[in-house]
């Protein structure tokens, strides 16, 4: 995700609004429910990205505290919002798409990094490559294609005939491609991401997976160039699993993006207009310039100007019915504690920071 400095620019595609993913689950769970395939589905699986991660890195302990790899900024905050409870791709507590479309079948999706978990997806995650320090990503994600690897090898090779797979990823690809690609080489690195996504889901097909539901991006919101590059990897994703023979259940996401945006408030909806990271960016960035506070200021002096700031932030967000997303959740909530403190800390003498 683009935070901004607070979190040094980490990145985590594509940028859907959560109230919205609720929906889309919904939508992709009344595709896939006939009554044969509803009533022998026992298991859900997830590949892919923040999309449908439902906490893989509230679990991925380094040096004894969870962590994402997501800069100096990010990972001293994590922790501490995980602890609050915070740590999924969304804004706490609600619920990731996955986790209700497992929930739709009476299964869970539980990050496959904790005991009895099945979610393989880790935010940040591109298609076959891993993330380096620059790269705008989450260094500890784990890529698309080395998920479902990771599945097939701790069944044996075999894939559960009776499972539900939702394989939701590609977006980061889009985001590295703008960001660290030559314009002229972009389109060749989407689809070639597209391919390799192909070629883990034939794998996937074969070790015995009959239900996949395979999202593509929604290439209706954004600047020109992510638009185009998004159709460009849509088409060679479906496609190229037609192509192969590979017999999965589209899941139009753009296409209900553009129904709800054409008639929200059919679907409970007051503004469709606003992003809700942008609105939350402004308290956030706010409170950053804040938190190094100047030696000669108090901590009572601190924490009122932080918890002052956030609190504009958190009502701007509130006016818009917005939802934040995961980085700016975790500070928001983290700035939230702090803000408890205020009335303890009154008396508190100067401190240096």
């Amino acid at each position: 995700m683009s935070i901004g400095n607070c979190v040094q620019r980490r990145r985590n595609r594509p940028q859907h609004n959560r109230r919205l993913h609720f929906l889309l689950a919904a939508t992709a769970a009344l595709v896939v429910a006939s009554p044969a395939a509803a009533q022998s589905i026992n298991q859900f699986i997830g590949f892919g990205d923040s999309t449908i991660d439902s906490g893989w890195y509230r679990n991925n302990i380094v040096n004894g505290v969870p962590f994402a790899g997501g800069g100096a900024t990010f990972n001293n905050l994590f922790p501490g919002a995980v602890a609050d409870g915070a740590g999924r791709a969304t804004s706490s507590p609600g619920l990731m798409s996955s986790e209700l479309l497992a929930s739709y079948f009476g299964t869970t999706a539980t990050p496959a990094n904790q005991p009895g978990g099945t979610n393989y997806a880790t935010s940040g995650a591109r298609n076959n490559e891993i993330n380096n320090p620059g790269d705008g990503l989450f260094t500890q994600a784990v890529p698309t294609v080395t998920q479902i690897n990771n599945y097939l090898a701790s069944t044996g090779g075999v894939a559960n005939p009776n499972a539900l797979y939702l394989i939701s990823s590609g977006g980061n690809n889009i985001g590295f491609a703008i960001d660290n690609i030559a314009p002229a080489d972009r389109a060749a690195y989407v689809i070639q991401a597209a391919k390799d996504e192909v070629a883990a889901i034939v794998k996937l097909k074969a070790a015995g997976a009959r239900y996949i539901i395979i999202p593509n991006l929604a290439n209706s919101f954004g600047n020109a160039t992510q638009q185009n590059l998004r159709g460009i990897y849509n088409d060679a994703l479906w496609n190229g699993l037609a192509a192969a023979g590979i017999n999965f259940i589209p899941a139009d996401f753009n296409s209900l993006r553009q129904t709800i945006q054409g008639n929200p408030s059919a679907f409970g909806f007051k503004t469709v207009s606003i992003n809700a990271r942008r609105a939350i960016l402004l308290s956030t960035r706010r409170r950053c310039s804040v938190q190094p506070a100047s030696p000669v200021l108090s901590s009572r002096t601190r924490t009122r100007r932080t918890c002052s700031l956030t609190r504009r932030g958190i009502s701007r967000l509130r006016a818009r019915r917005s939802s934040p997303t995961t980085t700016t959740a975790l500070l928001l909530r983290r700035a939230r504690s702090r803000c408890s403190l205020k009335t303890r800390s009154r008396s508190a003498p100067p401190q240096s920071s």
